[in-house]
């Protein structure tokens, strides 16, 4: 699962959470329910993005879930409720999503989770998955190991003139 602009570190890469909805909008306007997927689930494997770079950060369990209010939601910075509102459903229904979420009809929720675990194949299935023609650029990971304590670097491409 791939973490964006709604998630943030306590603790990189030990604890954080996401600001996820609870509800997603249907192209048909129809509500369903999220609360059974992603990051609501009680344990998942997590991929990053910081400072531009991808990592693969270990297997999660949440920790904890709680309603942002209305106040809250509308205090988060603008790209995070951007982000949540995307998450929320179709393009074609943003405004009216937008407007629910002010109104209180919608609700996100702040979920925290704490790395437990680190699955080498997971690692590794990445790095031999990513993209390594000369089209694409080279991609680099910091991976941490069991005890998460310093970044193994790797180069995600065949191309040995890009490993600076």
């Amino acid at each position: 699962m791939l973490l964006g602009d709604e998630s943030f570190w306590d603790d990189f890469p030990h604890m954080g959470f996401s600001i996820k909805p609870a509800w997603r909008m249907s192209k048909k306007g129809n509500l369903h329910d999220c609360t059974k997927s992603g990051l609501w689930r009680p344990r998942y494997d997590l991929v990053a993005i910081r400072s531009g770079q991808w990592f693969y950060v270990g297997q999660f369990a949440r920790i904890a879930i709680e309603p942002l209010s209305v106040e809250t939601f509308v205090a988060l910075e603008e790209k995070v409720r951007d982000r949540v509102i995307g998450l929320s459903g179709s393009k074609r229904h943003l405004r009216e999503i937008r407007s629910m979420y002010e109104r209180g009809e919608l609700m996100a929720s702040k979920i925290s989770f704490k790395r437990i675990g680190f699955n080498e194949d997971v690692r590794r299935y990445l790095l031999d998955s990513a993209p390594s023609h000369e089209n694409s650029p080279s991609l680099t990971t910091g991976l941490f190991d069991v005890a998460g304590a310093q970044p193994r670097e790797e180069v995600l491409s065949d191309d040995e003139d890009d490993d600076e």
